[in-house]
């Protein structure tokens, strides 16, 4: 039993005994008083009727006639209940007894309470002459009535203060124990292992109780906290780039080949490489020390562009060439514009602009292209333009000044050519602007991102003018080999450094060209539209064990089943989320895995995408269903790509917190990359963290990989969190991460062990 009933089982309790005792005390009372006043009514009305025969015997003879003619009247209207008078000799002069009535008191009241009033009598005599003794007795049952009526006027006084006093305690209550919900919910978390602090309530008890679980969590998170710095140090020391801080060539390739090796949408992506033409010449014009620092902001601004795009990767292959890895994992949309004479784009490059909050979370605004006319030309030609452009791709508005404002929707890819009629002096002359709006892991829009990112530094150093920027950019899918994709950026990368200018080049797989890719999108759209209507996505299960070869659950990876074929995860995945539908797919996957669960009674781990996440329709769509699908959702689990889990953390955690209140499982999975930020999940509340294949390839032989696999597994120990290893493969990776710890595995090596 809870405190607070506890406390309210108390307060009534000791109401209760207060009622009853101050009832029966009133009603003790009133039975005293009320015996009292009938006695003295039996004396008095006694004494009257002796007075009253004193003077009629002083008269006459009292015999029984005469004493029935006075006597009997009163015991006939109800004043006496019986009457005797007695002579000296003891003889019985005029006796007579009234039936009493019953009254309204109960039967058990009257033997709580019972009235025993003494009898009244006194002395008839005439003259000096004793003629006998009276006595008589008065009815009760109307002082049992009225004493009963008063008793239930009190018990209702009673009852009222009773529920006013109970009113104002349960108020007085829930303000004491309103610190009670924190701390239960405080120790709650640090049973889970989710090290959160709550304010300190005015309570001096709970103030001190409180105070030292903050102490224990904030002193605990800190020496986590301090363990994960430890180890994202030791991970950078041990597969970053001095100088950059950016990742070096081995690890980058490791990441790529596992990158390719997955059947979801981040297994797809652009991968582009820029190479700083004639590094060893900056060295000589500017010196070491200069180059280093330009270099080391290099590493700083690429950085950055990949904490504000979730997932990305970016490697120091060698000393001049610098590689980005941009995975798949969410469309968003950026305006790019080349423009003639008279006009000019504001900005000239990249015309959208991310922005981060405290919290690590991305606000990406409407793309917006703003079109200046150029000062010579202004007066005569901003109110004469006109504009033709492709119906789909928003409006332009005229701001004032000769600016123009080209606005456009979210998604929306490809290249629109705008044609200007404009009026300058008298004569009509026809300029245009190329515009392209390309999705942010468009291979041609990474490779812009880095040119530009690169190029800013450059100019802060001065040195933009002593070298070229040469750039390729490729899209790759899973599956793809990495040697024929690597060979294909070298192809192109050499073709726009002998131009000895920045531009940047598209390589290709086969025959795939930007036409080719958006009619291949075209009939996509077609197909997933007739895929959701006919239910023709399936699961393909694969089973997550711990090491003692039980099942985990089973993580469940999405088909497309069309006429005679099944389609891969991986083929189609990132159609899906090129054309915006990975909501869509995920919420048919949730209702797939429910159904399975149903069916088989199969734990299922669902992958979910971060538009999801980012969508609050979803959680009220998912608890909804929950609510109509009975227990099944207790086998469920969900999980997140780490890039993701952190980047919109606080929505993920919302998310879990959801799935707790139904017993469902939360993860992460592909886990190991953004240790840094591992001291932000100790409040998250998930279950199971999945580490990236990446750490384990090769772990046997990995010695720098062990020891980071022991402190994380460690750490994910200490909050309550199972390790488990992606990607296994061999029976000696099975020995050592058993031996590291961990509590589970997934991947083809783990029917070996089983």
């Amino acid at each position: 039993m809870t405190l607070y009933k506890q406390l309210w089982v108390a307060i009534i309790i000791a109401l209760s005994m207060i009622f009853v005792g101050s009832l029966f005390v009133s009603s003790l009372s009133a039975q005293q008083y009320l015996e009292e006043q009938v006695t003295a009514h039996n004396q008095n009305y006694a004494n009257f009727l002796a007075l009253l025969l004193n003077d009629q015997c002083s008269q006459e003879v009292c015999d029984e006639a005469h004493l029935s003619t006075w006597l009997k009247p009163p015991i006939d209207q109800g004043y006496i209940l019986s009457i005797a008078v007695i002579s000296p000799l003891s003889e019985t002069l005029f006796s007579d007894n009234a039936i009493e009535k019953a009254g309204q008191a109960p039967a058990w009241f009257k033997r709580t309470f019972p009235l025993k009033p003494r009898p009244g009598g006194v002395n008839i005599q005439s003259g000096w002459t004793a003629l006998g003794e009276l006595t008589l007795t008065s009815p009760i049952e109307d002082v049992y009535d009225e004493m009963w009526e008063g008793s239930i006027n009190l018990s209702q006084v009673y009852f009222l203060a009773m529920l006013l006093a109970g009113s104002i305690g349960s108020y007085l209550l829930g303000r004491v124990l309103k610190p009670l919900d924190d701390v239960v919910s405080q120790a709650q978390a640090l049973g889970e292992r989710r090290f959160i602090t709550t304010a300190e309530p005015w309570t001096l008890d709970f103030k001190k109780v409180v105070s030292a679980m903050n102490t224990l969590a904030t002193r605990v998170k800190e020496m986590l906290e301090q363990e994960a710095e430890t180890l994202n140090e030791y991970r950078r020391d041990l597969h970053t780039d001095k100088v950059t801080r950016l990742l070096n060539r081995d690890q980058f390739m490791s990441i790529f080949r596992a990158t390719l090796a997955r059947d979801d949408a981040s297994g797809s992506g652009a991968l582009s490489i820029l190479r700083l033409s004639d590094l060893g010449g900056l060295n000589q014009t500017f010196g070491y020390p200069k180059v280093d620092a330009m270099l080391t902001d290099l590493g700083d601004a690429v950085r950055w562009l990949t904490n504000i795009n979730g997932g990305w990767t970016a490697a120091r292959l060698n000393g001049s060439d610098f590689m980005m890895l941009a995975p798949a994992l969410k469309q968003r949309s950026k305006l790019y514009a080349d423009a003639d004479d008279y006009f000019e784009i504001i900005p000239a490059n990249r015309i959208k602009q991310s922005i981060v909050d405290a919290q690590g979370n991305t606000s990406v605004a409407k793309p917006s292209l703003h079109i200046q006319v150029l000062p010579d030309v202004q007066s005569s030609a901003a109110e004469s333009i006109s504009l033709t452009q492709h119906p789909d791709m928003g409006e332009v508005v005229y701001a004032g000044q000769g600016l123009f404002i080209y606005s456009s929707e979210i998604g929306v890819e490809g290249e629109t050519k705008f044609s200007f009629s404009v009026n300058i002096d008298g004569e009509v002359v026809e300029r245009s602007i190329r515009v392209t709006m390309a999705s942010i892991n468009d291979p041609l829009s990474v490779a812009r991102d880095l040119q530009s990112q690169i190029r800013d530094v450059l100019k802060r150093h001065g040195m933009l003018e002593a070298t070229q920027l040469p750039t390729a950019a490729i899209y790759f899918n899973p599956g793809d080999p990495l040697g024929a994709l690597m060979t294909a950026l070298d192809q192109q990368i050499i073709a726009s450094e002998a131009e000895a200018l920045s531009h940047i080049k598209i390589a290709y797989m086969g025959d795939m060209t930007a036409e080719l890719s958006r009619e291949l999108m075209a009939d996509w759209k077609s197909v997933f539209e007739t895929a959701f209507e006919e239910n023709s996505f399936e699961l393909d299960l694969v089973e997550v064990t711990g090491m003692d070869g039980s099942l985990l659950h089973y993580e469940a990876n999405v088909r497309l089943r069309q006429a005679d074929s099944v389609f891969r995860g991986g083929e189609f995945l990132p159609w899906i989320t090129r054309l915006n539908m990975t909501e869509q797919l995920d919420r048919e996957m949730v209702l797939l895995a429910l159904d399975e669960i149903k069916a088989r009674g199969k734990p299922i781990a669902v992958k979910l995408s971060a538009e999801v996440i980012r969508e609050p329709a979803f959680a009220a769509w998912f608890e909804d269903t929950l609510s109509r699908r009975g227990n099944q959702h207790t086998l469920l689990s969900l999980q997140l790509l780490e890039s993701m889990a952190f980047r919109y953390l606080e929505s993920f955690t919302e998310l879990c917190a959801l799935a707790r209140r139904y017993g469902i499982q939360t993860g992460i999975e592909h886990m190991g990359h953004q240790m840094q930020d591992i001291g932000r999940l100790f409040d998250v509340g998930i279950n199971f963290m999945k580490i990236d294949d990446f750490f384990v390839t090769d772990i046997d032989k990995d010695v720098g990989n062990q020891n980071l696999l022991r402190t994380l597994t460690t750490l994910a120990h200490s909050i309550g969190v199972l390790a488990i290893a992606q990607g296994i493969s061999t029976k000696e990776e099975i020995a050592m991460i058993e031996k590291l710890g961990l509590d589970g595995a997934s991947g083809p090596g783990i029917s070996i062990k089983n």
